[in-house]
């Protein structure tokens, strides 16, 4: 049985989640509710919970504050919001889950079989995966972490890196989209753009849709990309 806490200043919502876990999650234990971050603290660490259902806006301390307090945290945490505007946020803290208020059954029931399925699903080898460039100046060979997005230039295409240098390659965008081919962490936004999803900060769905990266890089997103780029937000989340 996996044990629960459930944090939200809400108290009609935490009767909500409460009487669904009870009635239809038996593999749920509640072992703690609370109503701010700062009390449910010592809980925590005393109680070790498995999963916590963690509102993000609250006084005194937010749900993203709480798991700063508590990082490195090895328990699951769902977040429970009525906005829908945090979910790449909540990726930057290693946070898969995300209901968006009201709560449904079905919601949660998926959410908690997404845990159960990682949980039990063996974990791969995080390993560093080298590519390589060849430029006028000779070959460069460059981790995939290091390249923060791609921007075509006629036939011509710039690697642009963390470390905020460039790197000029004869080749089109298409060619080196194809050479990151396998690196599930790049992505097309754009005719003119593939970035590192690892570096995304912000996804902005309004004035035709755009992303801000690591170092306040706003690129675009293509109209017709909008579809599909929402799914792998929503699947980052």
């Amino acid at each position: 049985m996996l044990k629960v806490i459930i944090i939200d200043d809400e108290f009609f919502c935490l009767d909500v989640l409460e009487t669904l876990i009870q009635d239809y999650m038996p593999s749920l234990r509640i072992v703690g509710r609370f109503q701010d971050g700062v009390s449910a603290i010592p809980a925590i660490l005393a109680e070790k919970p498995d999963i916590i259902f963690l509102d993000i806006e609250m006084p005194s301390m937010n749900g993203f504050e709480l798991l700063e307090q508590l990082f490195p945290f090895c328990f699951n945490v769902i977040f429970t919001t009525a906005h829908d505007d945090f979910a790449v946020k909540a990726y930057k803290y290693n946070v898969k889950n995300y209901l968006l208020k009201p709560i449904t059954l079905s919601d949660l029931k998926e959410a908690i079989h997404r845990i159960i399925n990682i949980s039990t699903t063996p974990k791969i080898e995080n390993k560093t995966y080298k590519i390589s460039f060849s430029t006028h100046e000779g070959t460069h060979i460059l981790a995939s972490e290091d390249i923060l997005y791609c921007e075509a230039d006629d036939s011509y295409c710039i690697i642009h890196l963390t470390n905020q240098k460039k790197i000029i390659v004869s080749k089109t965008l298409k060619d080196i989209e194809a050479q990151l081919n396998g690196y599930q962490h790049f992505y097309r936004v754009h005719h003119s753009y593939v970035i590192n999803l690892n570096y995304l900060i912000r996804y902005i769905k309004s004035d035709g849709g755009r992303v801000i990266l690591k170092y306040d890089v706003e690129l675009p997103v293509s109209r017709s990309k909008k579809e599909e780029f929402g799914r792998i937000i929503d699947g980052m989340s």
